[in-house]
């Protein structure tokens, strides 16, 4: 546990170092990375809300491990996602009340993108024509699959238009990610190791972005849809299951393309369960799903080879490969706070104890070594992580009881700080 610290800070120092010597000497400031490894710059602000923040995340490390112990299965479910949706409004409103919408709607953002479809002649022409676009579209969407753009026009055809439904909607979806991957654990580990993680899952320094950035939908699904395949894999009658969580599995995939490693995570929780009926029906479901948006007009692969050619030619030329490597590293560490880092070191040390949570841990630690060895996550690294963030925080379930609360404490310390002194476009 101790070693694990040590490794994620000199990680994050090197991160740190290696950073500042490619943007000022090696790219000449073109690299983007002023606040390396982070994508943005140094500057101090705040208002009475980071007072807030930081008092809703001293309560939660004062009161969420006992109540995690103490309180039913549904209640503390219920209670990690109140105390995560609460201290990820806290800390984007720290600056303002307007944080919470406004990263949302900036012109590089998805939610610019969504006259597009109306424009194109409605969704199947929208679809048919997306890559040819792309060269017009906003930044991110050219980075994307149309999922987003989707979800944020479909908001608007059911009435809940503008930037405050946007952002109501980001944040209510995105910040159940913490309930699916405690729903996994407790089928792969049990209710007691669900139990323990629950409090460090929910205070994770990734929160920062989960308020106000289109990747907390992207997480959700994704968590939603591995969820619903992992309790397939760990029930008999589980057809129903293993449909809908290949259906949303794959639509997350529509939504982002990096979201195809997080299959890992059902793939090993079928292979090691030898579920091959679950892995059969839900990966049936999915090439429906995958059929229906190719006969629409858009074919994943193009999208994505696309995509990459749009990559290539942004800030992430002037990143070497060799800080896609620390750089991630940095972030993801400091993304996943103390606990999160501690606990995989104690899972490291006692992995034969808690192979269930080893079982979901391990390939989502995989994803993440692959998309860093990629060499295609250099061109910013923040908020791609926080699909991933929740379920390494999982680990934590393995740390001693007496060190949780100190270890969420410099936790939430981070999170505040983050917040108070970065300031990114989202």
């Amino acid at each position: 546990m101790i070693v694990a610290l040590a490794v994620g800070t000199i990680l994050f120092v090197v991160a740190r170092l290696w950073g500042q010597h490619v943007e000022w000497i090696l790219s000449e400031g073109r690299a983007n990375i002023g606040a390396a490894p982070f994508f943005g710059r140094w500057n101090v602000e705040w208002r009475w809300w980071t007072l807030a923040a930081a008092a809703i995340g001293a309560v939660g490390v004062w009161a969420a491990p006992r109540a995690a112990s103490t309180w039913s299965w549904g209640r503390v479910l219920v209670g990690t996602w109140v105390l995560h949706l609460a201290w990820a409004v806290s800390l984007a409103a720290s600056v303002g009340l307007h944080r919470l919408a406004r990263p949302l709607v900036t012109r590089f953002e998805y939610f610019a993108a969504i006259d597009q479809v109306d424009e194109a002649g409605g969704v199947l022409d929208y679809l048919s024509s997306y890559v040819a676009t792309l060269p017009e579209a906003p930044l991110h969407v050219t980075s994307h699959p149309p999922g987003m753009v989707l979800f944020y026009w479909l908001l608007d055809r059911i009435g809940l238009s503008g930037p405050g439904w946007a952002a109501v909607a980001v944040l209510g979806l995105g910040t159940t990610t913490v309930v699916a991957v405690l729903v996994a654990l407790r089928a792969t580990a049990g209710e007691a190791m669900a139990r323990r993680a629950a409090p460090i899952v929910a205070l994770t320094p990734s929160v920062i972005w989960v308020a106000s950035s289109a990747d907390a939908v992207f997480a959700a699904i994704a968590a939603w849809g591995v969820t619903l395949i992992v309790l397939a894999a760990h029930r008999e009658r589980s057809r129903r299951l293993a449909v809908a969580g290949g259906v949303v599995a794959c639509l997350g995939l529509f939504f982002s393309y990096g979201l195809v490693l997080m299959l890992l995570v059902p793939a090993t929780a079928v292979v090691v369960r030898r579920r091959f009926d679950v892995a059969a029906w839900s990966s049936a479901t999915a090439l429906v799903v995958t059929a229906l948006f190719t006969v629409a007009g858009f074919w994943w692969f193009e999208g994505l080879f696309e995509t990459h050619e749009f990559y290539r030619q942004s800030s992430a030329e002037f990143r070497p490969y060799s800080y896609s490597l620390v750089g991630n590293a940095g972030v993801l560490v400091l993304s996943l706070g103390a606990a999160g880092v501690a606990g995989l070191g104690a899972l490291v040390a006692t992995w034969r104890r808690h192979r269930g949570v080893v079982m979901l841990v391990a390939p989502v630690f995989a994803a993440v070594t692959a998309a860093s060895l990629s060499g295609l996550s250099t061109a910013e690294t923040e908020r791609i992580w926080l699909p991933f963030v929740p379920w390494l925080a999982l680990a934590g379930a393995a740390l001693p009881a007496r060190y949780v609360r100190p270890l969420l404490g410099v936790s939430v310390v981070i999170g505040v700080v983050l917040q108070t002194w970065l300031r990114t476009p989202w």
